[in-house]
């Protein structure tokens, strides 16, 4: 009997140690997985990081001496007691350095419902609605943001229907995604006529999404709550004024896109607020899950274009998700002129040189 029951016991203890060296197995599996998940993540995110390096400084200098301003701006050159510091701007008594640690990208709202598609025949491809620049400090860890009026009266380049060029003019900006090919050209002109526009800061990278994405966009962080400055009653009976109210579904797409009774300085106010409430949402979502970015992406990539790789993406997303953001979102100081049905803005070109020194520049010495 003892040598049945010791046989048993053997049997047992057998079994224990098989279930225990397969769960030894599978946890060691599990967190080799993860070892595996996160060093490729890591990888991917320096490859990301590589991409963005040192950008050159925009030519504020020649804005100074093209204005012909007389506040002795000539770098210092003549000032007698010409400092022992390194500076790229004397300006206004003051000298600055270029912050060179700073990522520019460029984000577009076409307006066009449908995915993107690269057209045969240039000219058809849609007006950029919605134009902001997110300008990423590394250094003193902050994100600012310039939303640009799509009426702004810049040069922007003009082709014909099989993409020659043909000349230089001054145009709303947002023409110039539409004399593109809808696709990346566009995408690729937009960005340079924006550069152009804010003196040649480089633009990083850009991203272009079509109205087609705001509904799974806004959806994916569960939704957008803002306080309405405006009736909204024709999208929906409790979108009265002064109401606040969860946006989801094609209800935030309309919401972006009507205009009742405002001017498109007001509908660019709506938008910028969204964008605040919506922001803070997406970083709270990326905060506690850095993957949540493939998955968005995933959602709406019929709809955006892009040359941002997935490494740059998941950098992007790692960096700025505990940066400081602004509570203000920039836009330019200008005026409007109406004729006829098409409104022009007229930016003050000064006004922009000093917010591009404020967001590119620290003042040194």
């Amino acid at each position: 009997m003892n040598g049945i029951n010791g046989k048993g016991n053997d049997t047992k203890k057998s079994k224990k140690k098989t279930a225990l060296i397969i769960l030894t197995c599978i946890i060691g599996a599990v967190l080799l997985a993860l070892l595996v998940f996160f060093v490729t993540l890591l990888v991917m995110r320096e490859r990301g990081k590589a991409s963005f390096g040192g950008s050159p400084a925009p030519n504020l200098n020649d804005f100074i001496e093209s204005a012909g301003d007389e506040n002795d701006n000539n770098k210092g050159e003549n000032n007698p007691q010409k400092p022992d510091f390194e500076y790229d701007i004397y300006y206004d008594g003051s000298y600055y350095k270029y912050k060179s640690n700073i990522i520019t990208l460029l984000f577009m709202g076409v307006d066009r419902e449908k995915p993107f598609v690269k057209n045969e025949l240039y000219g058809n491809g849609g007006q950029s609605d919605v134009i902001i620049l997110a300008v990423i400090d590394r250094d003193n860890k902050k994100i600012s943001f310039i939303s640009v009026s799509r009426d702004v009266m810049t040069d922007i380049e003009t082709y014909d229907i099989y993409g020659n060029h043909i000349s230089t003019v001054k145009k709303q900006l947002t023409l110039q995604f539409a004399y593109g090919d809808g696709y990346t050209e566009s995408c690729r002109m937009i960005a340079e006529a924006v550069s152009n526009l804010f003196f040649g800061v480089t633009i990083d990278g850009y991203c272009a999404m079509s109205m087609g994405a705001i509904a799974p966009l806004n959806d994916s962080v569960g939704g957008v709550e803002v306080t309405l400055k405006s009736d909204f009653t024709d999208i929906s009976p409790n979108m009265k004024k002064g109401a606040t109210v969860l946006l989801l579904g094609d209800v935030a797409y309309k919401y972006l896109r009507t205009r009742p009774e405002e001017t498109n300085a007001e509908r660019l106010e709506r938008q910028k607020n969204y964008l605040s409430a919506f922001s803070v949402k997406l970083r709270e979502k990326i905060k506690s899950n850095i993957m949540f970015v493939a998955t968005v992406y995933s959602s709406v990539k019929n709809y955006v274009l892009t040359n941002f790789s997935l490494s740059e993406l998941l950098y992007i997303a790692s960096e700025t998700v505990n940066m400081d953001m602004s509570d203000e979102i920039y836009t330019l100081d200008g005026e409007y002129v109406t004729e006829g049905e098409h409104a022009e803005f007229y930016a003050d070109k000064w006004a922009m040189f000093r917010l591009i020194l404020s967001l590119y520049y620290d003042k040194v010495g």
